[in-house]
């Protein structure tokens, strides 16, 4: 018997013992159409980012994706099921931080 699993176990020792990877998560909380900067909520606190191309956003999408990484993003819309491409311009743990970054036309 331990003949037989000594192959899965080796298998797993060397490539380990994960599964598929999810992606991580967001919620718009705020958004402004008009100059095109939101925000989302993660398991990390908030992020600030404007939306570069994709589907118009609404307040409780969920977005799924490296919503955690810096720079232009590939991201989805998991809600609208849509594509978004998005800049990350600002994280904080505490929302009132993020939305001091939020360009003054846009307030």
């Amino acid at each position: 018997m331990l003949a037989r699993l000594l192959p899965v176990l080796t298998g797993c020792l060397i490539f380990g013992f994960a599964g598929p990877v999810a992606a991580a998560q967001g919620t718009v909380i705020w958004k402004n159409q008009d100059c095109g900067f939101f925000i989302l909520q993660t398991s990390r606190g908030y992020g600030l980012f404007e939306w570069v191309a994709g589907g118009a956003l609404r307040d409780g999408d969920l977005i799924e994706g490296e919503v955690n990484a810096k720079g232009t993003l590939q991201l989805y819309n998991r809600t609208a099921d849509l594509p978004v491409t998005a800049y990350a311009t600002g994280r904080s743990p505490k929302r009132t931080e993020v939305e001091k970054d939020i360009p003054s036309r846009c307030r």
